[in-house]
């Protein structure tokens, strides 16, 4: 896993620069693309992060006589973190916001 340097600043969206980069860990895995629930697990500088999450997702396929699309038109989504457990090198627990990362993703969603 690849290894950034550790900062803990406010970002954009009032996330740490920790909490903004597992957003990007999350968005980037396949379970999220795929899946309905998942597991991401990294490494921030020294702090490994496993994070679990679930997603609830509705709506209908479109049936387009003439162009055959057939596409999945999406009516409802919620990304929800289940766990999430991040620890430094002498096993510290680090704080992660949960719900700043949940609102960006659902309002980026």
């Amino acid at each position: 896993m690849p290894r950034v340097p550790l900062i803990l600043t406010k970002t954009s969206k009032n996330m740490t620069d920790l909490e903004k980069y597992i957003t990007e860990c999350i968005e980037r895995n396949e379970d999220y693309q795929s899946d309905y629930s998942g597991c991401v697990e990294a490494e921030y500088g020294n702090i490994y992060i496993s994070c679990h999450f679930s997603i609830q997702s509705e709506g209908y396929y479109e049936d387009d006589y003439f162009n055959g699309t057939g596409a999945f038109v999406e009516t409802y989504y919620y990304f929800c973190i289940d766990d999430i457990t991040a620890y430094d090198e002498n096993d510290n627990e680090i704080s992660v916001d949960i719900e700043a990362i949940e609102d960006y993703i659902n309002k980026e969603h």
